[in-house]
C-alpha cells in the first residue's frame, strides 16, 4: 500500500512541474506576442515614408545593418526628428538602449 501512495505522489509532482512548464512556455509565447505587437503599433505610427521620387534635398535614406546581419532601409522626409528615426529603428527590432546610431560617412556623428 506504501508503494502505490509513493507512485501517486511522483506522479502528482510530475504532473506539476508539467504544468509549471506548460506555464513558462505560455508566458513566453504572450511576452514575445506582445513585443511583436509593440513593435508593429511603433511602425504603424511613424509619418509616410517620402517616395523614392522625391526631390533628394527633401528626402534621405537610412539603412540599419541589425545584430543578426539583416540590412533594414527606409526614406525619411528632412524634417522628421530624430525621435521618428528611434522609432523606426526600435520597431524593426533594434534595442535603442544596448545600440547607438552613428553616421557611416566623416564627420562620424553619435546619436542617442
Amino acid at each position: 500500500m506504501t508503494y502505490s501512495c509513493h507512485l501517486d505522489f511522483d506522479s502528482y509532482f510530475k504532473l506539476c512541474a508539467h504544468r509549471r512548464q506548460a506555464e513558462a512556455v505560455r508566458a513566453e509565447a504572450d511576452a514575445k506576442r506582445a513585443e511583436a505587437d509593440r513593435r508593429a503599433a511603433l511602425l504603424k505610427s511613424l509619418p509616410r515614408e517620402p517616395p523614392a521620387s522625391s526631390i533628394p534635398e527633401e528626402a534621405v535614406s537610412v539603412a540599419l545593418r541589425l545584430p543578426g546581419g539583416q540590412r533594414q532601409e527606409r526614406r525619411f522626409r528632412l524634417l522628421d526628428s530624430m525621435q521618428t528615426l528611434f522609432q523606426w529603428a526600435e520597431g524593426v527590432g533594434v534595442d535603442v538602449q544596448k545600440y547607438e546610431l552613428s553616421s557611416a560617412s566623416p564627420p562620424l556623428r553619435t546619436f542617442r
